[in-house]
């Protein structure tokens, strides 16, 4: 059995310095210059909010020292890779899946009234746009389906969104042999509050047994240790 941790937080409503007063010990260096360097507050709070988490739920699982680098595509992990994990956040919300050692992507969307017919066209394949009935639920389930698994394969958006899709059961992956093996990934899809989307992928030897354990969790509760 593989355990897929998903934690999720409301963004606190904290203005920028009076967040940093909270969590500011929690970030390094590198993260506080990244988060200056947004030009609107609410990113500001929202990237050091996220990554203030994660760093506070990391070690939950590892021992090891928090060293973060870049894979190919950007894609962060911690160097010595003793446990995999993956970051998503939306306004109003941040998503962190972590696992032990399977490739893992999470996605949180919130819901909103962009011109879904015309992104539709461009990133659903034929038999999804067909299935797809107008409703926004629907279209945020399936869009963070597609954004977890490429998160998950670590290509970013060097891979064709209409290259592949999701069946309306399971979800389980639709794709041609020579894109990628349906059968080795495993995803699930949830709402964790009724304005957000969220959805976890990841690559598992067919038919293995995968536990997906999801954990809202309080803001105060992670905003009270200090780690280099």
């Amino acid at each position: 059995m593989t355990d897929v941790h998903l934690h999720w937080i409301d963004v606190p409503s904290d203005g920028y310095d009076a967040l940093l007063s909270r969590i500011g010990d929690l970030l390094s260096a590198e993260e506080l210059a990244r988060a200056n360097r947004f030009r609107f507050e609410p990113d500001r709070v929202l990237f050091a909010t996220a990554h203030a988490f994660l760093r506070t739920l990391l070690p939950r699982y590892t021992d090891s020292e928090l060293t973060f680098v870049e894979m190919e595509k950007g894609k962060p992990e911690l160097r010595d890779r003793s446990v995999r994990f993956n970051l998503s956040h939306t306004r109003g919300l941040v998503l962190v899946g972590i696992t032990a050692t399977a490739d893992l992507g999470v996605d949180v969307e919130r819901i909103d009234e962009r011109d879904l017919e015309g992104l539709a066209k461009r990133v659903y394949t034929e038999r999804e746009i067909s299935a797809w009935k107008r409703d926004p639920e629907w279209f945020f389930d399936h869009w963070t389906l597609k954004e977890s698994y490429i998160k998950a394969r670590g290509l970013g958006l060097s891979l064709d969104l209409k290259a592949f899709g999701f069946t309306e059961d399971g979800p389980r992956l639709e794709c041609a042999p020579e894109f990628d093996d349906a059968a080795g990934w495993q995803f699930t899809s949830f709402a964790p509050t009724p304005r957000h989307r969220a959805a976890a992928a990841i690559r598992i030897a067919a038919g293995s047994p995968v536990r997906w354990i999801t954990a809202r969790e309080e803001f105060p509760s992670y905003a009270t240790r200090t780690y280099s």
